[in-house]
C-alpha cells in the first residue's frame, strides 16, 4: 500500500489492513456501517462493533492523508477507484475482459494479458490473520480461491494462444509463470518442454522432464502421463506413446482444460502429514474406477478424500465433485436418494423422479468425471446398485470414504490409521496455536504424545483436545484424557475408539456455556450443512457462539458461509434435545426450509440445500 509513492505503515492494527483491503476490492460501492462492523467485530455487540469500526475508520482517514478515495458518510463508506489504482481489481477486470473476447481479438491482447497476470503474485493477502472475524476470513478465503482460479484459468489459456501462434519464447515464458505457482502442474512442463524443443533447445527440454519427474514423484507420488511421456520419446528418438492407457489399465489424463470443474469446499486448516497416504490413494485413483478409503470415524478420511480430490483436478475433464451420503438413511429408496445428492452435487436437473438412478447413469454415460462420495457407510446394501449405474461408464470414478468394506467386485481399499506419533504431535500444536496463539510444545513432547496415545491418533479427537489448552495444561488434558480413553482389544476396537470420542466429545461439551452447548445440539437438526441465516433463524444462535465452535473444531467450515457437523459429532449433539425442544426445532426447520424453497429462485441454492428441503418436506 503506497500514497504518493510512498509505503503506508502506520496502520493502527490488522483489522484496519483489513478493512481498507475490503473496501479496495470492492470499489465504487456503498458499504453499510453496519455491515462492516459485523465483518470485523460480529463477536461483538453491535454498539461495541460500531464504535470500534468508528476508531478504524479515523485511523484509516489519518493514516491516508484524509485521501478522496475513501469516502466516508454517517451510513456508508465507499472507496473510489478513480482515485486509486487498485492491483486486484485491475487484475480482475483485465482477465474477465480478455476471457470474454473471440478468439480472434485474444491473439492481438496476448501483451495485455500477460502484463496483467504479472500482477498476480500469490494468494490474495498471504500473511495478513485477523482474529475474531469469522466473516472477513470467509470473504478472504472466498476471495484467494476465485483469484487463483483465474490466474490458473488465464495462465492456461495464455499458453495455449502462444502454442497457436508458434510463439515459443512466449510459451515458455508463460508456462514458467505458471509452474511458479503451481510447480506439479504438469500440462505447463509439457508446454515448457514442447517450447524448448521448438526453439532447439533439447538439453534444456530433456532437464525440464527430468525436473517434471521429480516434482510429481516429489508432490502427488506418480509419473508423467503417456502425453508428457511421448514428447520425450520423439526428442529421444523413441517411438511416442499415443494409447489412452496402459498396459496396467492405468488412466491417463487428457489435454489440460482451461476451466477447471468441481465443487470442493476450500480447507481452512491444514492437512498434517498423510504424504504416503494421499500419493497412493491418488495412484489408485487413476487406475481403479472404485477406491474405498476404511478408517474408524475421526480418522480423517473426508480430508484425505479431499486432499487427493485437489491433486486430481486437471486429469477429469467433466469435473471432481463432492458429495455426502452422511444424512441418506439406508432404506429401499437408498440408491435413488444417492442419486439425487449426486445429480444435486453436478448441478443435474433430474426430471424422473420415480428412476433417478437410471436418468444419472444416462447423464453420465459420455462423461470423465471423479466423485467423491462421503460417508457411504450406512449405505453399503446399496452399493452395488449405485456401482452398477455408475461405474457403467469407465470415464467415472469414485472416491468412497466409509467405516466399512463396500463389498463390490471394482472396490480397491485403502485401511486408513490414525496419525503417527510425529504427526500427531504436529497436528496438537499447530491446532492449539489457533486458540492459544502463545502455547508452546517444546518441552512438552512425552505429554502431547500420551494425549494423541489417548486417542489412537485419530484427528479429530486430537483436534477437540487441543482446543482445551484454552482452560487446562497439557498434563491437565492427559490426565482427564486417561480416565476417558477405552482401551481395545483386537475384537472391539471400532467399539473402543467410538466410546472413547464419545468421552472427549462430552468434556469439550462441559466446557461450553449453556447458549453455546443449545447451539451446537440444534445445530445437529440440519441435513447437508447450514447457512449463517439458518443459524439465525433456526438455530436461534449468533455468530459469536458460532464462532466459538468452530475455533474448538465442533463445528466444521465446508466452504465460504457454510458449515457442517462431523457425522460423530452431530450423533452426540442430537442426542443433548429434549423431545420438546426436538419438535420445536423441526418445526422451525421446516418452515424455513420450505419457505426457502418457494422464494428462492436460484437453482444452484436449492441443489445446496437439497437434503435440508428434502428433510423439511418428509417432516
Amino acid at each position: 500500500m503506497t500514497v504518493n509513492e510512498q509505503p503506508v505503515t502506520q496502520f493502527r492494527s490488522a483489522k484496519s489492513r483489513a478493512l481498507l483491503a475490503y473496501l479496495a476490492a470492492q470499489p465504487d460501492r456503498e458499504h453499510a456501517r453496519a455491515t462492516l462492523a459485523t465483518l470485523l467485530w460480529g463477536d461483538l455487540a453491535d454498539s461495541n462493533a460500531k464504535t470500534n469500526l468508528r476508531i478504524e475508520l479515523s485511523n484509516l482517514n489519518k493514516v491516508l492523508g484524509k485521501h478522496p478515495a475513501l469516502n466516508i458518510t454517517r451510513n456508508a463508506v465507499r472507496f473510489d477507484h478513480a482515485w486509486a489504482t487498485v492491483d486486484v481489481v485491475d487484475f480482475r477486470a483485465a482477465v474477465t475482459h480478455f476471457l470474454a473476447l473471440p478468439i480472434e481479438s485474444q491473439m492481438v491482447q496476448l501483451a495485455q494479458l500477460t502484463t496483467a497476470l504479472a500482477g498476480y503474485q500469490g494468494e490474495f493477502l498471504a500473511g495478513l490473520h485477523v482474529d475474531n472475524a469469522l466473516e472477513f476470513e470467509e470473504w478472504q478465503l472466498l476471495m484467494r480461491e476465485q483469484l487463483h482460479e483465474q490466474a490458473m484459468q488465464a495462465l492456461t489459456l495464455l499458453q495455449q494462444r502462444h502454442a497457436e501462434q508458434g510463439n515459443w519464447p512466449a510459451l515458455a515464458a508463460a508456462a514458467r509463470r505458471q509452474l511458479a505457482l503451481v510447480p506439479w502442474q504438469e500440462s505447463a512442463h509439457r508446454n515448457l518442454i514442447q517450447a524448448l524443443v521448438a526453439q532447439g533447445q533439447r538439453v534444456a527440454a530433456l532437464e525440464q522432464y527430468e525436473k517434471c519427474c521429480a516434482i510429481l514423484h516429489a508432490e502427488l507420488g506418480v509419473e508423467p502421463t503417456l502425453a508428457t511421456q511421448a514428447i520425450v520419446a520423439r526428442l529421444r528418438g523413441g517411438k511416442p506413446t499415443t494409447a489412452a492407457t496402459t498396459h496396467s489399465g492405468t488412466r491417463q489424463s487428457s489435454a489440460p482444460h482451461a476451466v477447471i470443474r468441481h465443487n470442493l469446499p476450500q480447507q481452512l486448516k491444514s492437512l498434517v502429514g498423510r504424504t504416503a497416504e494421499i500419493s497412493n490413494v491418488y495412484a489408485l485413483v487413476q487406475q481403479a474406477q472404485l477406491v474405498t478409503l476404511l478408517g474408524l470415524g475421526g480418522v480423517g478420511k473426508s480430508r484425505l478424500a479431499l486432499a487427493v480430490a485437489q491433486q486430481a483436478l486437471h486429469d477429469f475433464a467433466d469435473g471432481v465433485w463432492f458429495v455426502s451420503l452422511a444424512h441418506i438413511a439406508a432404506t429401499e429408496s437408498a440408491p435413488n436418494r444417492s442419486a439425487l445428492a449426486i445429480a444435486a452435487a453436478l448441478g443435474f436437473p433430474v426430471t424422473d423422479m420415480q428412476a433417478p438412478l437410471t436418468e444419472l447413469a444416462a447423464h453420465l454415460a459420455d462423461k470423465e468425471l471423479l466423485l467423491i462420495l462421503d460417508n457411504w457407510d450406512e449405505l453399503t446394501a446399496a452399493a452395488e446398485q449405485l456401482c452398477a449405474h455408475l461405474l457403467a461408464n469407465p470415464g467415472v470414478h469414485l472416491l468412497a470414504t466409509s467405516r466399512v468394506r463396500l463389498l463390490v467386485e471394482e472396490e480397491r481399499v485403502v485401511q486408513l490409521q490414525g496419525l503417527p506419533p510425529e504427526e500427531a504431535l504436529t497436528l496438537f500444536v499447530e491446532r492449539a496455536r489457533r486458540i492459544v496463539p502463545t502455547f508452546a510444545g517444546e518441552g512438552q513432547e512425552v505429554a502431547i504424545g500420551q494425549i494423541c496415545d489417548a486417542v489412537a491418533g485419530l484427528p479429530l479427537g486430537i483436534e477437540l483436545a487441543a482446543s482445551w489448552v484454552e482452560h487446562f495444561s497439557v498434563a491437565e488434558i492427559g490426565q482427564s484424557l486417561s480416565q476417558i480413553a477405552v482401551a481395545p482389544n483386537s475384537a472391539d476396537e471400532y467399539v473402543a475408539r467410538h466410546q472413547t470420542l464419545d468421552g472427549v466429545f462430552a468434556y469439550s461439551w462441559q466446557l461450553l456455556s449453556p447458549p453455546q452447548q443449545q447451539l451446537l445440539a440444534r445445530l445437529a437438526t440440519f441435513r447437508g450443512g447450514f447457512d449463517r441465516s439458518a443459524v439465525r433463524v433456526v438455530a436461534e444462535g449468533n455468530l459469536s457462539d458460532l464462532s466459538l465452535l468452530i475455533a474448538h473444531s465442533l463445528v466444521q467450515r465446508i466452504s465460504a458461509g457454510r458449515y457442517d457437523l462431523h457425522p460423530l459429532v452431530q450423533e452426540f449433539a442430537q442426542n443433548k434435545l429434549s423431545a420438546t425442544e426436538r419438535v420445536r426445532l423441526d418445526q422451525r426447520h421446516s418452515q424455513y426450509y420450505l419457505t426457502l424453497l418457494h422464494t428462492r429462485e436460484e437453482r444452484g441454492h436449492l441443489f445446496i440445500e437439497f437434503e435440508n428441503m428434502r428433510s423439511a418436506w418428509q417432516r
